[in-house]
């Protein structure tokens, strides 16, 4: 028998808890959880104290560098996103891109 592991055992602990805040009519609360835990996300910009690959291009980000890092928690799950300022800058002017697109669809319908 595979041994459970321990978000496993998290997760239906979580399961439990919401079943029963559900079951006494507290969908407030976990839908609190939910759109709390899904929505941290930050984004900086420090200098390397060790050595990283671009999570685009592949090159090693040397100590030192400048990089982009973008850390995301789901759940309880942090995830770090880490991008050279290259690949960085690239993912910006495509934001920007995008923005401007749907600043053109709106200024069209007036």
């Amino acid at each position: 028998m595979a041994r459970e592991s321990l978000h496993d055992k998290q997760e239906k602990i979580l399961e439990a808890i919401f079943e029963h805040l559900l079951s006494s009519g507290r969908k407030d609360l976990v839908d609190a959880y939910n759109n709390l835990i899904r929505e941290y996300a930050k984004e900086t910009f420090p200098k390397a104290r060790q050595k990283w690959k671009c999570g685009k291009c592949k090159k090693p980000i040397q100590i030192g560098e400048k990089y982009y890092c973008k850390t995301i928690a789901d759940r309880g799950n942090f995830y770090s996103k880490r991008l050279c300022l290259k690949c960085a800058n690239w993912k910006e002017k495509r934001i920007e891109k995008q923005q401007h697109k749907k600043m053109k669809f709106i200024q069209g319908d007036s």
